[in-house]
């Protein structure tokens, strides 16, 4: 792929999922199926920002945008780390690191 274009689908839809997870997040207080809900909603953000880091590494991509991907996939997936498999965060450098 030469189209650098491509890694904006992929991208789009991890954002509209993580935002949809932290909506049903705000509302999991009333309803507890919410939470399992907005658990898939973060795997499949999960999934999606894996499928951009596979396509950045197909399509010729400058060393900022290799960084911002890898900045998204941290960003993306530590909400599920944290609610799912209980991640606990040692340090605030551990979290900025790739900053």
């Amino acid at each position: 792929m030469a189209d650098c274009r491509c890694l904006y689908i992929p991208l789009v839809e991890a954002e509209r999922c993580w935002s949809y997870a932290m909506q049903l997040k705000a509302e999991s207080n009333e309803d507890h199926r919410k939470r399992y809900h907005m658990i898939n909603k973060l795997r499949k953000a999960e999934s999606y920002v894996l499928r951009l880091d596979e396509l950045c590494s197909q399509v010729k991509c400058d060393a900022r945008t290799k960084l911002e991907v890898q900045v998204s996939e941290e960003f993306f997936v530590t909400p599920l780390l944290i609610t799912v498999r209980h991640h606990t965060v040692t340090s605030v450098s551990e979290l900025g690191e790739l900053y």
